[in-house]
């Protein structure tokens, strides 16, 4: 009997390990850069900012071509503070504030490549969220 408590109390710990690891991957820390990927909501660790990535458009130069201009790639957010707020950032701007954070866009993945065919939903956003006073 006990060996069979035993087994069911190891077996919950395992399920309640693995729900809690990909509860977790929506989460963000203020001030680390951070992978993101477009149509996923995510929260910051003090629960008090959530965004969503809705689309990403890139217009960089392409690997192996030659351009007068280098192009940039925009992310176009939703933020959930205490309403909605539709915003863009783009590889040009230094940093951008919505209300009292710190939007740091670091690169926006894979850099267009003429050469290889991409999935525009595997794109992958790197970005530094800070809190405006940090």
């Amino acid at each position: 009997m006990k060996a069979k408590l035993f087994i069911l109390i190891v077996f919950a710990g395992l399920f309640f390990a693995c729900d809690k690891s990909e509860l977790d991957s929506d989460i963000f820390r203020f001030g680390e850069e951070t992978s993101f990927q477009q149509n996923q909501t995510y929260h910051s660790v003090d629960g008090h900012l959530s965004f969503r990535i809705d689309s990403i458009t890139d217009s960089r130069c392409p690997v192996g071509v030659y351009c007068i201009w280098s192009g940039e790639a925009r992310v176009f957010l939703s933020v959930h503070l205490n309403q909605v707020i539709r915003d863009t950032i783009s590889t040009l701007d230094d940093a951008h504030y919505i209300q009292n954070y710190k939007f740091e866009l670091v690169d926006v993945l894979p850099y267009p490549d003429l050469s290889v065919q991409q999935d525009t939903e595997s794109r992958v956003v790197i970005m530094k969220v800070s809190r405006g006073n940090d």
